[in-house]
């Protein structure tokens, strides 16, 4: 599939729909009245996205400022309480939250949080642990701990769209988490619009996709069964053994002259363009390099590189591809 991602075409129809903490933003919806407001979202990435605000916390009909609130876990019950008051629970309304912006944003693509928001952390916000004694209810003589989740917004929201790419506003100034979180967006934004225009919508957008899938799914690779949701769903784990598989294709096929013409004009003119030229015995020892590196990007291409051989893809045609474009290239070039 031939991608055209110039500026004068990301318009609203090819901007993916991703959900923002409104914080990161610049709307002054903390509990403390002030925003946290990142640079790098509003200049970067919001242009090439269609941008759904939310703050859970204001959707739950509390006052801007607010007491602060945290999560406590009793058992295996997680709760959302005022930090000074822990009477005051607002666990029923969170989840009743979450459960309705899913269901009003069936187009959404993915979500920016804010990280180690009680709401709407990823993995880092901060869970106490209480250990009450027993036939009681009051948690101020309970034992404590803290360990780091998941915000109570984010974690019921995942629970209705699990399949959702997910980033807060410190990983996506990762090149590689930013990379996995855009290139799952895009994808997705592509796979809604195809629903639409295409009149057999799956068969097309695996067509179109193969490449950049079977980069996510090795072991999934020679049948199409979930391709895309195995794609969604994978992890940097994932994708480190699809590299992998395609390494030990790779050594193999070393005294394969044929071969070896193929990938080493592929790795020199798609991804090594400015590079020193490599010669084929340097390729393995490469993409060997690349893992060590957790260069997951350029891992991805250099060992589809490899994979256009069985697909008999025409190697001019794959810098072209959603594998290499699987978004516009202007986010591509963001340096951090």
């Amino acid at each position: 599939m031939s991608v055209n991602y110039s500026t004068n075409i990301v318009g609203f129809m090819m901007k993916p729909q991703v959900m923002i903490s409104q914080c990161l933003i610049g709307d002054p919806v903390r509990y403390d009245g002030k925003h946290k407001i990142d640079d790098f979202i509003i200049n970067y990435v919001m242009p090439f996205m269609e941008i759904v605000p939310n703050c859970p916390e204001v959707a739950c009909g509390m006052p801007t400022p607010r007491p602060p609130i945290q999560i406590i876990k009793v058992g295996t019950e997680r709760q959302l309480v005022n930090v000074d008051n822990t009477h005051i629970n607002h666990s029923t309304t969170m989840a009743k939250i979450a459960h309705q912006i899913a269901g009003q944003n069936p187009s959404l693509c993915g979500l920016i949080s804010k990280s180690k928001s009680p709401s709407c952390g990823i993995v880092d916000t901060p869970v106490k642990h209480v250990h009450r004694p027993e036939k009681t209810s009051d948690l101020s003589v309970a034992n404590e701990y803290i360990e780091p989740g998941n915000g109570f917004f984010i974690e019921h929201f995942k629970s209705h769209l699990n399949f959702l790419p997910i980033i807060d506003e410190n990983q996506i100034k990762i090149a590689n988490l930013r990379h996995r979180f855009l290139t799952k967006a895009f994808t997705l934004h592509r796979w809604y619009l195809n629903q639409k225009r295409s009149k057999t919508p799956t068969k097309s957008f695996i067509a179109n996709h193969r490449l950049l899938l079977t980069a996510y799914c090795i072991e999934n690779a020679i049948t199409e069964d979930n391709l895309f949701e195995k794609m969604l769903m994978s992890d940097e784990n994932s994708e480190l053994s699809a590299i992998k598989h395609w390494i030990d294709i790779f050594d193999t096929d070393l005294s394969l002259s044929s071969l070896a013409k193929t990938f080493t004009s592929a790795a020199n003119n798609i991804l090594f363009p400015r590079r020193e030229r490599v010669e084929y015995q340097n390729l393995a020892r490469l993409l060997h390099q690349l893992i060590e590196n957790n260069d997951i990007q350029s891992s991805n291409k250099l060992h589809l590189c490899l994979a256009e051989q069985s697909h008999r893809t025409n190697i001019n045609q794959l810098s072209q591809s959603t594998l290499f474009r699987p978004y516009p290239k202007e986010l591509n070039d963001i340096k951090e």
